[in-house]
């Protein structure tokens, strides 16, 4: 299919117009969904006599059940496909998020929390494996790095409100973090439900598409599939091929160590910054918060669009994740007071969020077609094994070394990943990328 190169920036730009801001606000709803348990600790782990440790127990539940069900929730959703099983998956995550609200104890919370993994294991990789259907790899990093910035801004707006919440709101006598879990679970299940009419499974099946538009996105993603098809020995989808494929453990390997500080410090930097200063309050928590949401959000756009148009990852994914690791440990300086810890907090957020457009490209580029669904769940798998290793060592370090050393163990986990990305053959990648473009 010929056209030009005006006529599919058209095309490419009509398509993310039209699924993309459904898609975010999912992604949004479930940000604020997944991370609600960190703004509730400040109030909650008192009444319910919660320590550090069994806090770090909390969060891991979550990342437990992650870990077991991605593979499995993604290959049911490559059967029956996304239009049906994310809006399923979206209603189930904010229904069980509700259900916080009735919990007594802290094992109760963790298991709630656990129940909340099973729920969203197929959310993130499902959605990465709904864009390969619609968009070729060249258009991807700009895609992910959209995706990515709505997400931020779910902290941004949530971040003052689940601080508002927790310290104004007590409805009926109930502490307030109990009414962030119902206000925050009820909305998305309402919302995802508009997911059964507004998501499809290929552009054929979208009437907003044209018969040629058609055609033209179908004859792209063709041609990358036999590209890929040819560089790679794998199509076949078993889970034989995905734990014996070296590449594939090295690109999740990638993804999990940053993951593990990303999530580590998602879950923990409300409490943290409570050791900073002692005085601050959960409103207050909740405005600072906002600050590497900002950062992050022009961050992720700027950089994934300047990846795709220069067409280079390396770099573009290494430098984020250097500012990301250096950042942790310059905010241990006793300099500067919380101004400081602020202005390390923006570049955590510039560093943390904007290496990963450039990184969601490079699956396509080095992993074979027919493997991408169940690779991008194995892949995200990894990073739930981030979130677990993440949040129980945290627990255990915060138990023995205070906050320095949490802050110290998260710097150091993201060097491993820019190792590994060091490794990776980036002029096999930008020759695909530049065949595809052609």
């Amino acid at each position: 299919m010929n056209a030009t190169a005006v006529e599919k920036k058209r095309l490419y730009n009509k398509i993310r117009w039209a699924i993309m801001p459904f898609a975010c606000l999912l992604f949004f709803f479930n940000g604020t969904d997944r991370a609600n348990v960190s703004f509730a600790a400040l109030t909650m782990n008192h009444d319910l006599g919660i320590s550090a440790l069994a806090f770090g127990t909390i969060t891991s539940a979550f990342f437990i059940s992650y870990l077991i069900f991605q593979i499995p929730s993604n290959m049911i959703l490559k059967k029956v496909g996304a239009s049906k099983i994310i809006p399923i998956i979206a209603c189930a995550w904010g229904l069980i998020t509700a259900c916080t609200f009735f919990a007594k104890t802290g094992p109760q919370v963790a298991m709630i929390r656990f129940l909340l993994g099973v729920a969203e294991a197929g959310f993130f990789p499902g959605m990465m494996y709904w864009f390969t259907l619609y968009f070729p790899s060249r258009e991807r990093a700009i895609v992910t790095s959209i995706f990515f910035a709505v997400a931020t801004v779910g902290g941004l707006v949530m971040s003052p409100v689940a601080g508002y919440i927790i310290q104004y709101t007590h409805w009926a006598g109930h502490a307030g973090w109990r009414w962030l879990f119902v206000i925050e679970g009820v909305i998305p299940a309402i919302f995802a439900l508009f997911g059964f009419i507004i998501m499809k499974d290929s552009p054929n099946e979208c009437k907003w598409l044209t018969d040629r538009e058609k055609e033209i996105v179908n004859a792209d993603l063709e041609d990358e599939r036999a590209l890929q098809a040819s560089q790679t020995s794998t199509t076949k989808v078993g889970f034989v091929k995905i734990i014996t494929n070296g590449m594939l453990w090295k690109i999740a390997m990638i993804y999990m160590f940053a993951q593990i500080a990303a999530q580590t410090s998602g879950m923990w930097m409300p409490v943290l910054l409570k050791g900073f200063a002692s005085g601050l309050s959960p409103t207050a928590i909740g405005y600072i918060m906002m600050i590497p949401t900002i950062c992050s959000f022009f961050a992720l756009l700027i950089v994934g669009k300047h990846s795709d148009k220069t067409g280079e990852r390396k770099w573009h994914a290494i430098l984020p994740l250097l500012l990301f690791s250096v950042s942790f440990m310059l905010i241990l300086l006793p300099v500067g007071g919380i101004t400081f810890k602020c202005i390390m907090l923006a570049l955590t957020g510039i560093g943390g969020a904007s290496w990963t457009g450039p990184y969601w490209t490079m699956p396509a580029a080095f992993l074979a077609p027919g493997t991408m669904a169940v690779s991008m769940a194995f892949i995200n798998s990894c990073s739930a094994a981030g979130g677990y290793i993440g949040n129980m060592f945290s627990g255990i370090v915060a138990q023995s070394m205070g906050n320095t050393g949490v802050f110290i163990f998260m710097a150091t986990v993201i060097l491993v990943s820019v190792v590994l990305i060091m490794t990776l053959d980036f002029k096999k990648m930008k020759k695909f990328e530049q065949h595809i473009k052609d």
